[in-house]
């Protein structure tokens, strides 16, 4: 086996190597790639915000260009949705108004989120960004913005996340894996990645290992860790949301072994994929661990944006995501969605994370792996 411990600058662009090219999953910690099946039952309407009321606003809003930024490049996941999603905004927002995206990458997403940060608070600019990287990032780095009191809109989707392993490491599951943990290499996108502080806090809140106890091997993006995988180099990936996890498992001899969720129906789109669900495995913080872990991509603004702007916004994100056309182009493109939440759902789960991975031992951990 290499045991590599290069660390390269995380980046969202796929590399075109070997079967790698192929997965159309730009960053499996920032993609949502996955089957056209959209699982009815996993797709939920409410997102607490008031939907289809049509109450008229005070507010003449909006009266310019609105911007969605992207905090990575273009091909990604967070690219992809947020371009599926600008069309449907510029239909449910009122004033005809045109709705462009922009993506600011660097800094694994701090320069995006910097830039919605010190946005004028008019309603003009948002982004899209996922609830675990921006909350991590914010207690490992030393950044210039409080995701707590930006303008949340609403999750497009929120996935678990799953583990994938090589067929030829031979994991049988959950007892297996953690007897093997320190003979096992784990790839990972790059330092500070999902796929590298999800395993670290996996151990960490399980109490299954120590971070000294794994070997990563950090690549430059997801391409060139799938063509690890590929070559042999390494055994094991975490992969957000488990939608890539599929796409993973169909072009690589892998598996996955566990998904960090309750066991799925014969309508779920990872009906018979898992070896193990999460949710039936008897380990202490492990429903915690997947909750918190969950790949939330949510829409949302600078701090101080007007009660009313929100609202509007709001109530256009609840009609997006029960737009049929919307709900069929998504699937098609392989971009499901799947458990769209509230800006309320978003604040909430944002809070609990920042009060765990806040808190001692694990803003320590966390820290440290930045």
């Amino acid at each position: 086996m290499v045991r590599r411990k290069t660390v390269i600058n995380r980046r969202e662009i796929i590399a075109s190597i070997g079967t790698a090219a192929t997965l159309g999953l730009a960053g499996c910690s920032s993609s949502n790639g996955g089957s056209n099946d959209t699982a009815a039952s996993e797709t939920t309407g409410d997102t607490g915000n008031g939907e289809g009321d049509e109450t008229e606003s005070s507010v003449d809003y909006p009266t310019e260009e609105v911007e969605i930024i992207v905090p990575y490049a273009t091909g990604g996941g967070f690219d992809a949705y947020a371009r599926l999603t600008a069309p449907y905004l510029e239909k449910h927002l009122p004033n005809d108004v045109t709705v462009t995206v922009k993506n600011v990458v660097g800094g694994g997403g701090v320069k995006g989120t910097t830039e919605t940060y010190n946005a004028d608070p008019d309603g003009h600019t948002l982004m899209i960004w996922d609830a675990y990287q921006g909350v991590t990032q914010q207690i490992g780095r030393n950044v210039g913005y409080q995701l707590q009191e930006m303008s949340h809109i609403g999750a497009v989707t929120q996935s678990p996340n799953s583990l994938i392993s090589m067929e030829s490491a031979g994991i049988s599951g959950w007892d297996d894996f953690v007897n093997r943990i320190d003979e096992l290499n784990f790839a990972t996108q790059g330092v500070g990645a999902i796929s590298h502080t999800g395993v670290v806090l996996l151990g960490e809140l399980t109490g299954a290992w120590a971070e000294e106890d794994v070997n990563f091997v950090h690549y430059g993006g997801t391409g060139e860790a799938l063509s690890g995988l590929e070559r042999g180099e390494a055994d094991v990936f975490l992969v957000g949301p488990a939608t890539s996890g599929l796409k993973v498992v169909k072009a690589l001899n892998s598996e996955m072994t566990i998904m960090f969720s309750d066991p799925v129906g014969e309508d779920s789109i990872y009906h018979g994929v898992p070896k193990q669900y999460s949710g039936d495995l008897d380990i202490e913080n492990m429903e915690q661990y997947a909750r918190l872990t969950r790949f939330r991509r949510f829409f949302t603004g600078p701090p101080g944006v007007p009660e009313e702007i929100l609202e509007i916004q709001r109530n256009a994100f609840s009609k997006i995501i029960q737009d049929e056309e919307f709900l069929q182009e998504t699937s098609e493109k392989g971009r499901p969605i799947v458990n769209p939440g509230s800006a309320d759902q978003v604040s909430e789960v944002m809070g609990e994370q920042f009060e765990t991975f806040g808190s001692s031992p694990m803003k320590g951990i966390i820290q440290g792996v930045f």
